[in-house]
């Protein structure tokens, strides 16, 4: 005996079945929209007194609060330039860093300030670097680099 399922039933069950699927593939890809690692940083190319380096490009509000921060190393690369913007007095610390550092300030494609061997501080810092005057492009780099590679304040300083 072959079961008859009425018109209306067949309809009422398939679109039961459809939205059951739309279901299951919203919570999939909402799923994964949530699992999604963020985009690598992008890198860039910074010369200073004929020194290339790659670094990490930090050009977002969120990139510039998170810099560096958690990071065990810098696998393979330079350092991280913050790119700004305007140009502003700009105001750094170590928060939960694993390494230490030195900060270049530079405003004009010109070194304005430097601060050596930053000590990491965890989630509560107490201290802060600042550029002391305007600048566009802050650049993190391991502590020592600086004096490694002589960098001085008016030296020139391009992002390529």
């Amino acid at each position: 005996m072959d079961l008859v399922i009425p018109k209306n039933k067949t309809i009422r069950f398939f679109f039961q079945i459809l939205i059951i699927t739309l279901l299951i593939v919203s919570i999939c890809l909402i799923g994964l929209c949530l699992n999604k690692k963020p985009s690598a940083t992008p890198t860039r190319e910074v010369v200073i007194n004929q020194q290339e380096l790659n670094v990490l490009a930090a050009s977002t509000p969120a990139q510039h609060y998170r810099g560096l921060s958690g990071r065990k190393d810098l696998t393979g690369l330079d350092g991280m330039i913050f790119i700004f913007s305007d140009s502003q007095v700009r105001e750094f610390v170590m928060r939960e860093m694993n390494f230490p550092l030195d900060i270049v300030f530079i405003q004009a494609n010109k070194i304005i300030k430097i601060e050596e061997n930053l000590v990491p501080e965890g989630r509560q810092p107490t201290k802060i670097y600042t550029s002391g005057a305007p600048c566009d492009l802050v650049l993190e780099v391991p502590a020592g680099q600086v004096k490694e590679f002589g960098w001085q304040v008016g030296q020139e300083a391009r992002l390529n």
